[in-house]
């Protein structure tokens, strides 16, 4: 299972966040199929991990909910789109429980990984390619700096401050001043009683204050969200304080580097949209579902029930694969015909009556 929860987290900001679908269906498909396997060779053995109940009811209270409320919306095309990949996150903190402290840290190790590998892509891509900032090179800003904050608590946690340093200069390369404001409020909040971190985070917060106030005067926070800019007001399918009232709890419950990591981008997406990116959302339920303990409660299975139970399974991983594949290549036809009614468009001229 570590191995699947490692695919989201590591590979999903390699893939420019994830955010155009074709990566999300690749992703979501194996974690699908990976889970239902996983799951099958559990049952065949005749054990299965106990789900955490209360974990497990507030997550599916969020699935059910954000159906309704995506299918419900006047873009459901688009919002039921996005509720798939928010399930991908949901299914971490989920799934997380059956993780053991070594599977976590091998996930941490392909985390580490994966920073690495951006980092070198953000630092080619300016340098050798002449990109500019990160931004240029990896979609926005938001994908860099949000899983940045993520990436920086692991560096220091592993110690390797070549990494750090990288990280910290691409961030300052990135300039977004909401990234170390969100790293200062995070070190007052989860280390109020260390001397460093409360001389820091002043520093920070003054130095990253002015860049908040200019965006405030950002017209579209002045006149279309007056109270919540681009936060938590823009997230209509995430049920928001449901999402964040959980998510703040598994926060405040855990004091790891992980849990720091997660803490700052809470506080980023508060006035960003970090976690309007799959592969930061995914990073962040991780770390921030890293405080759940791993359970050693083993559910018993009668020998009865496995073959049916086996074939349930497979047969609903293979459903929810297809129907994953199926909005893909619906998606891509959609592009496609309207790609091909552009060029059709541009190639008639209305005042000749011909083609050109």
């Amino acid at each position: 299972m570590w191995a699947l929860i490692g695919l989201l987290a590591a590979a999903g900001p390699l893939l420019r966040g994830a955010v155009d679908l074709w990566a999300q269906t690749l992703l979501l498909a194996a974690v699908t199929a990976g889970t239902a396997l996983w799951l099958s060779a559990r049952i065949a053995g005749g054990q299965v991990p106990a789900p955490q109940w209360g974990v497990l009811a507030w997550a599916g209270a969020l699935a059910f909910l954000g159906w309704l409320a995506a299918g419900a919306g006047p873009l459901a095309a688009y919002g039921l789109a996005e509720w798939r990949w928010r399930l991908g996150g949901l299914w971490v903190f989920v799934t997380l429980a059956a993780v053991s402290e070594d599977g976590r840290d091998r996930v941490d190790a392909a985390i580490h990984a994966a920073a690495w590998a951006l980092v070198l892509l953000i630092f080619w891509q300016g340098f050798m390619e002449g990109r500019g900032r990160p931004s240029d090179g990896v979609l926005k800003e938001y994908v860099f700096s949000g899983a940045g904050l993520f990436f920086l608590p692991l560096a220091a946690r592993r110690r390797d401050y070549l990494l750090l340093s990288a990280l910290l200069a691409g961030m300052l390369w990135n300039g977004s001043g909401a990234a170390w404001l969100a790293l200062a409020l995070a070190l007052l909040a989860l280390r109020p009683r260390q001397k460093t971190s409360r001389v820091l985070s002043g520093a920070l917060a003054a130095v990253c204050a002015a860049a908040f106030v200019v965006k405030l005067g950002d017209p579209a926070v002045q006149a279309q969200r007056p109270w919540t800019g681009w936060g938590p007001g823009a997230f209509a399918q995430l049920l928001t304080l449901l999402f964040f009232g959980g998510s703040g709890f598994f926060l405040l419950a855990g004091r790891t580097h992980r849990t720091f990591g997660a803490m700052a981008v809470f506080i980023q997406s508060l006035w960003c949209p970090t976690l309007s990116i799959p592969a930061n959302f995914w990073l962040f339920s991780y770390c921030a579902g890293s405080s759940i303990k791993p359970v050693s409660r083993l559910i018993e299975v009668p020998p009865r029930w496995r073959l049916p139970a086996i074939i349930l399974v497979l047969g609903s991983g293979a459903l929810l694969s297809t129907g994953l594949w199926d909005a893909w290549q619906a998606d891509r036809l959609r592009a496609m015909a309207a790609a091909d009614a552009l060029r059709r468009g541009a190639g008639f001229c209305p005042s000749l009556g011909a083609s050109r």
